[in-house]
């Protein structure tokens, strides 16, 4: 459904520059489609049908990583009974197999004790860490913010903390970039 959502705002912003160029009125209805709509529709959580899953659940099930996160996400926002040890299991079976997000969602679910983890800041250093040698950049900041802060077994330095900013910032993390200037340091 959400696909559908995205491909019409496409294609009514491709009709309206096609359509209307020259007209101020459609010129900005077109931005607002491509500027605002389109980036709140791709965040959009829409319930995957009972199909969706199924589909879904057959390519976790062949080993395809990005499914078994998929999986995982699907079942961590569900308010069904045992579907956050669903949604960890997912989670796991993804990072095993590589995906690195997944690796960072458990490292967050530790650090906060979400999805049914207790919160253990030692277990979301590993799982940082192996989001952070897969290249995910939001491990990175996080795994900076834990060695500015000390904590998850980590000793407290700023030295640290400041390269793994920097590598976030870098990748394109945002949050990385805002932590930097807020200690005073640059790229």
């Amino acid at each position: 459904m959400k696909g559908f959502l995205l491909l019409l705002v496409a294609f009514l912003s491709y009709i309206g520059v096609r359509e209307f160029s020259g007209n101020e009125t459609a010129a900005k209805v077109v931005a607002f489609l491509i500027l605002v709509v389109a980036p709140v529709l791709a965040r959009l959580q829409i319930p995957l049908s009972r199909r969706e899953l199924e589909t879904l659940r057959k390519k976790a099930d062949a080993g395809d990583a990005e499914a078994m996160f998929n999986l995982g996400v699907h079942h961590s926002k569900s308010k069904l009974p045992n579907d956050n040890a669903l949604a960890v299991s997912w989670y796991r079976k993804a990072a095993d197999a590589g995906n690195a997000v997944a690796m960072y969602n458990l490292g967050v679910h530790y650090a906060n004790g979400q999805c049914g983890l207790p919160k253990e800041e030692g277990q979301a250093v590993v799982w940082y860490r192996k989001a952070v040698e897969s290249g995910n950049a939001s491990a990175m900041n996080n795994l900076g913010l834990m060695y500015e802060n000390g904590q998850g077994g980590l000793p407290k330095d700023h030295a640290i903390a400041v390269s793994f900013y920097r590598s976030a910032a870098l990748a394109g993390n945002e949050l990385a970039k805002v932590n930097l200037k807020r200690i005073g340091k640059t790229l």
